[in-house]
């Protein structure tokens, strides 16, 4: 406690302690400072920005709401920009290549746990011109776009597949038919 007499201005007189039941923030806050005493002043300017806040309550939270959403978009801009590049390929679902933020190579065999992901096409990316291509053709998005053009050259794939187990598909039979041709022409040499 502060051992200095309060000047008359501060004197019991000017602020009786029972004047009435509810004193402005500025009169206790004035009040604690003649009192001299820490505990009084903390206490009168704690109320005092308590009743000031509620006066603004109406505002606080929308504008904390604001402020919230500003903060989370900017952490989302900032975090979504560091991320590196994984370049996966289509057809074998294997990475084929990182590339950090700054251009450097990374490596497949120690992927970070949050990346960008490209698919690729035997290790090349689907092209921009492609896409672009697709896009004033169809009236695609960009989406809609690459994932056709994926789409498309996995049908691809999936039609030389075929187009392949099809083929061996008939010479394996065909080689049957001639070995069990070949079992019978000598049976039947011998009758």
């Amino acid at each position: 406690m502060n051992s200095k007499k309060p000047t008359a201005a501060c004197s019991a007189s000017r602020y009786p302690a029972g004047r009435g039941p509810q004193k402005s923030p500025d009169t206790l806050l004035r009040q604690a400072r003649c009192d001299s005493s820490l505990k009084s002043i903390a206490f009168a300017a704690t109320l005092g920005t308590l009743t000031r806040l509620r006066d603004l309550g109406s505002l606080i939270a929308p504008l904390g709401f604001i402020a919230l959403l500003v903060g989370g978009v900017l952490w989302a801009f900032w975090d979504a920009t560091g991320l590196p590049t994984v370049y996966q390929s289509y057809m074998t679902q294997e990475c084929v290549r990182v590339e950090f933020i700054d251009g450097s190579p990374g490596d497949c065999s120690n992927l970070p746990d949050r990346y960008h992901h490209v698919w690729v096409e035997r290790g090349r990316v689907v092209g921009e011109a492609q896409i672009q291509r697709v896009m004033e053709e169809t009236g695609m998005d960009y989406l809609q776009a690459r994932n056709h053009l994926l789409g498309r050259q996995q049908a691809l794939r999936e039609i030389e597949r075929r187009r392949r187990q099809a083929v061996a598909d008939t010479l394996k039979q065909l080689y049957q038919e001639k070995e069990s041709q070949r079992d019978h022409l000598p049976q039947q040499g011998r009758h």
